[in-house]
């Protein structure tokens, strides 16, 4: 693997890390889960795919979290980060955070 695993089991697990201004990347991929077998979570598998290939096995210091926008426990990170959880029904969204600052 080319980049870091973040362990995250909520929002605070995530928001410690990112508001720490450590000098890391961390790329939050979040997404909305679809029905089971459905188009949606295809797209979702390939868009990570793409994210995996195109961004970070570019580049090996980058720490990496997928989070289901649906599960309650990420509910502070998701307002936090001012995610529109309707838009994820579409595709995941990335947020790319270096120096405790993000972009879409």
């Amino acid at each position: 693997m080319a980049y870091h695993n973040l362990e995250h089991h909520n929002s605070t697990d995530i928001l410690d890390k990112i508001q720490e201004r450590d000098g890391q990347v961390y790329v939050l991929m979040f997404y909305s889960p679809g029905h089971q077998g459905g188009t949606h979570n295809a797209k979702t598998v390939e868009d990570e795919r793409e994210l995996i290939e195109r961004v970070l096995k570019k580049h090996p210091s980058f720490h990496y979290a997928k989070i289901n926008a649906a599960d309650p426990n990420y509910k502070d990170l998701i307002e936090t980060c001012g995610i529109v959880t309707t838009e994820l029904h579409e595709s995941p969204s990335v947020l790319i955070i270096e120096g405790g600052t993000g972009v879409w």
